[in-house]
């Protein structure tokens, strides 16, 4: 993750051939963020922020999907539900 932001510990990888991603749960603020690597040593990456607190995004995981975008699933807190959004970019 970039410097600065703090993982709360859950967090998932996923490794595609061009792409790393992580997405992580962002324990100040309850966050749901996810990080795409811009390069294979993942020395700089883009991160975008996927649930904004609400304490959702804790027990997330993530995969590359055939069209080369992550996706992301994940727990919300308050419903117990499980989420998944797919990325655009």
């Amino acid at each position: 993750m970039p410097s600065g932001e703090v993982v709360d510990g859950n967090f998932g990888l996923a490794f595609g051939d061009d792409r790393k991603v992580i997405a992580t749960f962002k324990g100040t603020g309850n966050d749901l963020k996810v990080a795409q690597c811009a390069d294979q040593g993942c020395t700089s990456a883009s991160t975008s922020t996927v649930v904004n607190g609400g304490n959702q995004g804790n027990l997330n995981s993530v995969l590359i999907g055939a069209d080369g975008l992550p996706i992301i699933s994940y727990r919300t807190a308050t419903t117990t539900a499980f989420s998944w959004p797919t990325a655009t970019t």
